[in-house]
């Protein structure tokens, strides 16, 4: 099913939001250090994972989202719902999100859905699951999540709803309300920067190229990280991180048209900062700020994102 801008954008926030939230936990040792790290420092060096054994978490989000230019709409989240995580293969593992509690969703603009407006939203939110593989980073296995067999049905699923949509002449509710991205994940681990990280320094991550999805269209950026890793601090009897981060990222493709070609323009601007358990290997804690803008040709489209979510070990 093609987007609209705005469900375009929509999809957007949920891969760059991922992207940008920051943060992989093997401490190195002082006798151990490749990089020829002095001992003192090489005590406080570490980088970042999973564990790949089974653990469960509760999260707690705030999102907020606000969309302007042609398709303006507004989105405000706050729910709470579980991560179940357990070995799948290699260094792979699969999370079961689970959305517990839905205390407020509000939805204005042009992300509601197609049709007509009468759909609970919440109600189809609460108890909503979803199903990934991804790396001890937490970065997701595309093909691997696929496969999974949940994911097979509900393509089957959404295969059907269209069907019926194109034989009755207009889509279900539960169609309309599939095509904004509802079913993607709204609950799920942090993804963690590959990077060696020392506390009490600033580490620069040298340019990347990467892609960015806008629905069909892939837009390549070049993204500079950098991090900010403060102090460990062992005041709750176990040792927490936090890492600062900002990510810029910038890039422009030509898309052909049937009269000309189309130029699309991408940036993004991402502030936040990840608190991390090195001891339980865990998140504890979110926090991000971004600004994307997108100009496809005439059309300009800016979004704002804010986003909490705080996690505990169940």
């Amino acid at each position: 099913m093609r987007r609209s801008p705005a469900r375009l954008q929509l999809h957007l926030i949920w891969v760059s939001g991922a992207l940008a939230c920051a943060c992989t936990t093997a401490p190195v040792t002082p006798t151990a250090d490749p990089e020829g790290v002095p001992p003192a420092a090489a005590a406080l060096a570490f980088r970042l994972s999973y564990p790949t054994e089974p653990f469960k978490l509760r999260e707690r989000l705030r999102m907020s989202l606000h969309m302007s230019g042609q398709g303006a709409s507004r989105l405000v989240m706050n729910l709470v719902g579980t991560l179940d995580v357990r070995p799948h293969t290699g260094e792979t593992l699969r999370v079961d999100s689970t959305v517990e509690r839905v205390h407020k969703y509000e939805v204005e603009g042009a992300l509601q859905p197609d049709g007509d407006t009468d759909i609970d939203l919440v109600e189809f939110l609460s108890g909503r699951r979803h199903f990934a593989i991804v790396n001890i980073r937490g970065e997701d296995d595309e093909g691997a999540t696929s496969a999974l067999s949940e994911n097979v049905r509900r393509r089957g699923t959404l295969d059907r709803l269209r069907m019926e949509a194109a034989a009755n002449g207009k889509p279900s509710a539960e169609l309309r309300v599939e095509s904004m991205g509802l079913g993607d994940a709204v609950l799920s681990l942090p993804q963690l920067p590959d990077e060696r990280l020392v506390s009490g320094q600033t580490v620069k991550v040298p340019r990347k190229e990467e892609v960015r999805a806008l629905g069909a269209t892939e837009v390549r950026v070049a993204v500079d990280r950098t991090y900010d890793v403060q102090a460990i601090d062992s005041s709750s009897g176990q040792r927490v991180i936090t890492i600062d981060f900002q990510i810029e990222g910038s890039g422009a493709n030509e898309t052909p048209a049937p009269a000309a070609k189309i130029t699309i323009t991408y940036e993004e601007h991402t502030k936040g900062s990840l608190s991390f358990n090195l001891d339980a290997m865990i998140p504890v804690a979110l926090n991000v700020v971004q600004s994307t803008s997108i100009s496809t040709g005439e059309m300009h489209f800016q979004q704002s994102l804010e986003l909490s979510a705080q996690f505990e070990g169940i």
